[in-house]
C-alpha cells in the first residue's frame, strides 16, 4: 500500500500559461486523493517529479499530473495508472541443511524450514541462494513452490567458496528483501592417495604383526587433516 519512483511527462506545447506542475495520487477520474506537491514546487522547466519511497497509496490507483499557475490548475489533468509493487515480507524460520556430498567444495542434501502461518501478497515460491558472506545472494541454487518446507539441493553442486545458504520468498514483482540464514559445513572425504607404501614385520610371534609402516604422502594435503591405517585381507 505504498509507492515511490519517477513521475514523467510530456510539457504542453506550449507554456506561456504555465507556471508550475501539481501532482497527486488519484482513487480515479478527475479525484484528487493524495496531493504530493506544493505549489511551485515543480517548475514548469521540470518534466518529472520524484515520489518519495514508503509514499501511502491512500486507495489511489492513479498518478494525476495538472499544469498550474498563480490563478489554479488546468481543468483536466494527464494520468498514468500505476500498480502497487509488493515485495513478500515474511521469513522462514527454523532454517536447517546438513551437507551429504561428500565432494570437497560440493554440497548435496535436504534445504528444510518451517513456513509463515499466512502470507502479505500472493507468493509463489521460496527460492534458495548460496552465500559467500551469509548476508548476500550470492547464487541461486533453486526455487520449490510455496507450500513445500524444504528443497533438495541436487549432488555435485559447486558452493562456489559459499559458506552459508539464504532462503527467501518470490512472488511476481520479485524476491523478499528479508530471508532466514544457516551456515553449513562442506563435507568432503581426502582426494588425494599416499603412494610407496612399506611395511616389513618385526614381530615374530605367530598370528601378530608389528613394525613401521611408511608412505609417500600425496603432493597436495590441504584436505588431508591425518591418515587412517587398517589392516585387511586385501
Amino acid at each position: 500500500y505504498m509507492i515511490g519512483g519517477n513521475v514523467t511527462w510530456v510539457p504542453p506545447s506550449s507554456v506561456a500559461d504555465v507556471s508550475y506542475y501539481s501532482v497527486y495520487i488519484s482513487a480515479g477520474g478527475s479525484d484528487r486523493t493524495s496531493q504530493l506537491t506544493t505549489a511551485g514546487q515543480v517548475p514548469v522547466s521540470q518534466n518529472y517529479f520524484f515520489i518519495p519511497i514508503s509514499t501511502p497509496i491512500d486507495g489511489g490507483t492513479h498518478i494525476l499530473v495538472y499544469s498550474a499557475n498563480g490563478y489554479g490548475e488546468s481543468s483536466t489533468a494527464v494520468f498514468v495508472p500505476f500498480s502497487d509493487k509488493a515485495l513478500p515480507a515474511e521469513v522462514v524460520t527454523s532454517l536447517a541443511f546438513v551437507d551429504q556430498d561428500q565432494q570437497l567444495n560440493e554440497i548435496s542434501g535436504i534445504v528444510s524450514w518451517q513456513s509463515p502461518a499466512a502470507y502479505t501478497t500472493n507468493t509463489t515460491a521460496f527460492v534458495v541462494f548460496g552465500s559467500v558472506d551469509c548476508s548476500t545472494r550470492t547464487f541461486e541454487i533453486g526455487t520449490t513452490a510455496i507450500g513445500n518446507s524444504n528443497f533438495q539441493i541436487p549432488s555435485n553442486t559447486a558452493t562456489r567458496g559459499a559458506k552459508c545458504l539464504l532462503v527467501g520468498i518470490r512472488n511476481s514483482d520479485g524476491d523478499s528483501t528479508r530471508h532466514a540464514t544457516v551456515a553449513f559445513y562442506d563435507v568432503g572425504v581426502p582426494s588425494s592417495v599416499v603412494s610407496s607404501i612399506q611395511f616389513t614385520d618385526t614381530d615374530t610371534t605367530a598370528g601378530r604383526i608389528g613394525g613401521n609402516v611408511t608412505w609417500t604422502p600425496p603432493s597436495n594435503v590441504s584436505d588431508i587433516s591425518h591418515y587412517m591405517i587398517y589392516l585387511s585381507p586385501c
